[in-house]
């Protein structure tokens, strides 16, 4: 059997437990949802993991996204991170990106880990870099700091 899967990537190693991948997954990183349309493939992996996030303008813990990419995977065997985070920064290049990687800061921002060109509109209507507040420590979702407050 090949290791190699789809357009010549490797295939993703088979995980037994969730809590192994976690060790390698940072406490600070949260995934975001904008509650715009995602337009992905029905039946692929990195779908499934996103369509695990259905709290909408509420940030989940990475390591909460991960254990339910895992919870996702089929058989029960679970999706590894290479399939949920990798997804995830995949996804921050999407057009439109909804499912935005963010970084909490000290101060309770929640900050870009990538540059994300195409955010959803509802977030902003300008590209977004990486370390740019997207949400106040407040919770009012911004797209630069020098912009005002998106609610």
């Amino acid at each position: 059997m090949s290791n190699v899967g789809f357009k010549g990537f490797a295939k993703p190693a088979k995980v037994a437990n969730a809590d192994d991948m976690l060790g390698n997954v940072a406490t600070d990183e949260y995934v975001y949802y904008s509650g715009g349309k995602y337009h992905g493939r029905r039946a692929s992996g990195r779908n499934i993991c996103f369509k695990t996030v259905t709290e909408v303008k509420k940030p989940v813990a990475l390591t909460d996204y991960v254990k339910r990419g895992f919870k996702a995977g089929p058989e029960g065997k679970g999706f590894d991170t290479s399939i949920s985070v990798g997804g995830l920064s995949l996804h921050q290049v999407a057009k439109p990106t909804v499912y935005f990687y963010l970084v909490k800061d000290a101060e309770g921002n929640f900050r870009a880990k990538r540059d994300i060109p195409n955010p959803d509109a509802a977030i902003s209507a300008k590209p977004i870099a990486a370390g740019d507040i997207v949400i106040k420590a407040k919770g009012k979702a911004i797209a630069k700091p020098e912009q005002k407050a998106i609610t």
